[in-house]
């Protein structure tokens, strides 16, 4: 009896590696909050902050890392800060105005950086972790070495926080809700919790495809979220579902002293060009998005699949 040969093609050959690197070492990610110590919204900051706390603790998140601007805080975001500071999550030194440090002058930028880290001295939960987004994203290279010259001298540490390919989506989303909420309309939570999760969960999958095929392992992942009321209401929904894909929630720290997760803090690679040859699919010249931009299309075809009303 004759058997006919039979091959794969390559791109289930490639999956097939790619699922064999994430059966021998299991996925990684830190939680980071961008955008913290917002105003209120459909919630009240302080409320908003407890339940996030609350809910982290549910889900045995130790350590996330939030991103700290001390320019206008008042007593109420004292009492969040020590909320963070106080539940174990790390303090992250963002300056004091971070609008100034798109202006590239890095002497106002150290100014800003001594500001934020006097005010923030009290807290436990800062250790000199700063993310300054453009010293990773600039090329004047003058500007650069001097700031990195002036972090080395004063004993900071810097912490980025990494690609998330979706960053600013989780916003977008939490937008189209409080419109919603402040024209009195009715919205499905259980379906929007499935939109929510399913976006950054399936990013996050198709993150460390990418980068696993790339490094031959699963390296240390960030996920960048927003500070609002959707990572308040769903953050127990994200994490279970995170873990039941066989990611591990770690410490902040753990990625911030990772030579991959943060290269600049080891080799002062330009994440933005180091990241791109491990996940090619990250076509923006900003790593950090702040705006939805051209991927708001595909954050709307998963919200028409759950809650379609959010789009009216």
């Amino acid at each position: 009896m004759r058997h006919s040969r039979f091959f794969l093609p390559v791109w289930i050959l490639l999956l097939a590696s790619v699922l064999i690197v994430f059966s021998a070492n299991a996925a990684q990610v830190v939680l980071v909050f961008d955008n913290s110590l917002g105003g209120a919204t459909s919630l009240q900051p302080l409320a908003r902050s407890q339940m996030l706390v609350r809910n982290m603790k549910t889900v045995n998140v130790t350590q996330a890392a939030f991103l700290i601007d001390t320019y206008d805080i008042d007593q109420k975001d004292e009492e969040r800060l020590a909320l963070y500071s106080n539940a174990g999550h790390l303090l992250v030194n963002t300056g004091h105005n971070d609008l100034l440090m798109s202006k590239k002058n890095v002497f106002r930028i150290q100014v800003n950086l001594l500001k934020a880290d006097a005010y923030l001295q009290p807290y436990f939960g800062y250790k000199k972790h700063v993310h300054i987004d453009w010293l990773n994203e600039t090329y004047d290279q003058q500007s650069r070495t001097d700031l990195i010259k002036f972090l080395d001298e004063r004993g900071f540490k810097p912490a980025f926080s990494g690609i998330t390919r979706l960053r600013a989506a989780d916003e977008y989303v939490n937008q189209l809700y409080q419109q919603r909420k402040k024209l009195n309309k009715s919205v499905s939570m259980d379906k929007l919790q499935k939109a929510y999760v399913e976006l950054l969960v399936n990013d996050m999958q198709v993150q460390d495809a990418y980068a696993s095929f790339t490094l031959g392992y699963s390296p240390i992942h960030i996920l960048t979220l927003q500070e609002n009321d959707l990572a308040a209401y769903f953050m127990v929904a994200l994490v279970d579902e995170l873990n039941n894909k066989g990611w591990q929630i770690i410490p902040a720290e753990k990625a911030f002293t990772d030579p991959v997760a943060n290269t600049y803090g080891f080799f002062r690679y330009e994440a933005n060009s180091y990241w791109k040859s491990v996940a090619p699919f990250i076509q923006d010249h900003v790593s950090y998005p702040r705006l939805i931009g051209n991927r708001q299309s595909e954050v709307d075809q998963v919200l028409r699949a759950y809650i379609p009303e959010l789009l009216q």
